[in-house]
């Protein structure tokens, strides 16, 4: 292992590793100087490897002349007080080429001259004693399946357990700078920028799925707008801190909340405002509701020549159909035999039956123009599991 890669697994708990790439392995193997000594450089040494320690089950077999085994370094050994003087060891260093990784491995080297000092089946440090990493050269990684990294605990519950902060830095801005996916490698979530050309600046946003909702700072507005939009464009949701605006679909509005579409509410739409006499308290109103989508424009007329012509607001005309509409006539002051001459989007015509003046009110009604067919009686809508939705 590479001391890069020993510097980056500082504080990891690293249970075993994973299966890789063909690699080169340093090995090494103690045996007696007397023995070795005399043998020949050009002689050949089996090196075995296995992966227990009982030698039994054999991962790589390489022949290597004496000659070309990397170090033979002398080992200096200690005789205690009045204890039998131990024999003149060496240590044989080697390199193993096209070693699969494993767990651990377990090295036998025999040949002319080969006695082991200790085990004739010795523990080699790029297995298991490497902290349970493979280095495979261009890639570093773990044994097996089951095994998991900790950092900031010894007991990961999971393939990779944080327990504490983490930074995760790219080298570069722009799509999928960042992604998570699932087994099948479908896209699940992604973090990248867009590039924002006036200001120069790079808008950070989050993809959820493959054609799924967008979450970023609003291109072309200041940072403390977060939208949500979909991956054609269109807005879902919007909020605006600075404002204190939530704007629902793709609207643009400087209301407290706007919404582009259907609102459907199960209590009472209300309005608030403060008592003037009493400050511990408010006055709540709910909306007038019905079973149409409907309209409505009221004011005063007064008669001349026994009829009133209104021309009713534009905004009312553009806004309200044909079909449906009715007026109320309310006489001011005296009573008055008022009936409705003419009435449409536009204009409201009112005359007196024996023609007298007169001051009167008037209700106008209607319906919400592409609403005519409104639907008050529905099929409930349901939950996930197809439950129906519970209802005051």
């Amino acid at each position: 292992m590479t001391s890069m890669l020993r510097a980056a697994v500082i504080g990891m708990v690293v249970v075993a590793a994973r299966m890789g790439a063909a690699a080169d392995v340093p090995v090494r193997y103690t045996v007696t100087d007397t023995d070795l000594k005399g043998v020949p450089a050009a002689t050949p040494l089996t090196f075995t490897l296995y992966s227990d320690a009982g030698c039994t089950t054999q991962t790589h077999n390489q022949v290597i002349t004496l000659q070309d085994v990397t170090i033979i370094e002398r080992l200096r050994r200690l005789t205690p007080s009045g204890g039998a003087r131990p024999p003149k060891t060496d240590e044989l260093h080697a390199t193993l080429t096209g070693v699969t990784p494993a767990p651990s491995h377990y090295l036998s080297v025999t040949g002319p001259g080969i006695l082991p000092v200790g085990a004739t089946c010795q523990v080699q440090a790029g297995g298991a004693g490497a902290a349970g990493w493979i280095d495979a050269g261009s890639a570093v990684h773990l044994a097996t399946d089951s095994d998991s990294v900790g950092i900031g605990t010894q007991s990961p519950s999971a393939s990779l357990h944080v327990a504490g902060t983490a930074l995760f830095k790219n080298v570069v801005d722009g799509v999928n700078a960042y992604a998570f996916q699932s087994v099948s490698g479908a896209p699940l979530l992604s973090i990248s920028t867009l590039e924002e050309t006036s200001p120069s600046t790079f808008e950070p946003f989050v993809k959820v799925g493959a054609q799924g909702t967008l979450f970023q700072p609003y291109l072309g507005e200041t940072d403390h707008v977060v939208l949500v939009y979909t991956a054609n464009g269109f807005d879902l949701f919007r909020v605006d801190s600075a404002g204190r605006r939530v704007i629902v679909g793709p609207a643009e509005n400087d209301a407290s909340l706007v919404v582009a579409g259907d609102l459907i509410v199960s209590g009472t739409k209300s309005f608030v405002q403060a008592h003037p006499a009493d400050p511990a308290k408010d006055i709540v109103y709910a909306a007038l509701e019905g079973g149409e989508a409907g309209t409505y424009f009221r004011g005063s007329g007064t008669l001349a020549g026994g009829e009133a012509v209104i021309e009713l607001p534009e905004h009312f005309t553009l806004t309200t159909a044909a079909e449906g509409l009715t007026a109320q006539l309310t006489p001011k002051g005296e009573w008055l035999q008022l009936y409705v001459r003419e009435l449409s989007p536009k204009r409201l015509v009112v005359r007196e039956a024996s023609q007298k003046n007169g001051r009167f009110d008037y209700l106008v009604q209607g319906v919400r123009s592409g609403y005519e067919n409104y639907q008050v009686v529905r099929k409930r809508a349901q939950t996930p599991s197809g439950e129906p939705i519970a209802r005051k």
